[in-house]
């Protein structure tokens, strides 16, 4: 397929959380695929899992620290005086629940430029989904509100070379194969989730990982043995 659908819009404050991170609430730079495919579903109402590609790029503002309110608890661990300072009653049973302070970490003024190669079938499906969502869409934490500026349908396109406009996160498989070449060894690698499944219960469990760098903008590519996809505009495109 050589066109997709893209998305630039804005976040005032956003926190895409590490799984890894417990006591502060560190964040992604840039969403990860499956928070962003997430959205999409909201957007059309999708139950199950629908297959897609992702690109991801953006222009990160500073990040900030801000409280919270942390509670802390087992559905094991039955209610202590002392030990806990609030609790919940299940089944006549008292369970403890510790609440306190901790820290997030925040990113002002996010832009970003997300390209999405849905199944062909699905494609006018998923436009139509974005463009008259069914809720109010966000990315990140519910309160994470998304400003969408614009959709629309984009070609893409081959070309030898170009530049990154945007810090953008490329799949090590690009980098593997030679697509892009880049070694530079500050930059940061990721394993982030994209494919998820939804048991019974509701819960989501993650069953694919994409290994991803994070390249910088304005980072020029000179011309590559295998060619590199943009759009009309000139935005690089990186699918996952």
């Amino acid at each position: 397929m050589n066109k997709a659908i893209r998305i630039k819009c804005k976040q005032e404050l956003v926190n895409f959380k590490k799984p890894t991170s417990l006591l502060i609430k560190e964040t992604y730079p840039l969403p990860p695929y499956s928070t962003v495919i997430g959205m999409i579903h909201k957007a059309c109402d999708f139950h199950e899992y629908h297959d897609m590609q992702i690109s991801i790029q953006g222009k990160i503002g500073a990040h900030v620290s801000d409280l919270y309110t942390r509670y802390a608890f087992n559905q094991n661990t039955k209610y202590e005086d002392g030990r806990h300072n609030i609790w919940f009653e299940y089944e006549n049973q008292k369970y403890g629940i510790t609440k306190g302070v901790a820290h997030t970490e925040l990113i002002s003024q996010l832009e970003l430029v997300i390209h999405i190669v849905p199944k062909e079938d699905e494609f006018e499906i998923i436009y139509q989904g974005l463009k008259y969502p069914k809720c109010y869409l966000s990315l990140g934490r519910h309160e994470d509100l998304l400003n969408i500026e614009q959709i629309e349908i984009v070609e893409l396109k081959e070309v030898s070379e170009t530049v990154i406009k945007m810090e953008q996160y490329v799949p090590i498989k690009y980098i593997d194969n030679n697509v892009i070449d880049f070694s530079n060894p500050n930059s940061t690698q990721y394993s982030l989730p994209k494919k998820f499944m939804i048991k019974k219960s509701g819960k989501r469990v993650w069953v694919d990982k994409i290994s991803v760098k994070l390249i910088n903008e304005n980072y020029d590519i000179a011309e590559e043995t295998e060619p590199i996809i943009c759009d009309q505009d000139g935005y690089t495109v990186f699918l996952a």
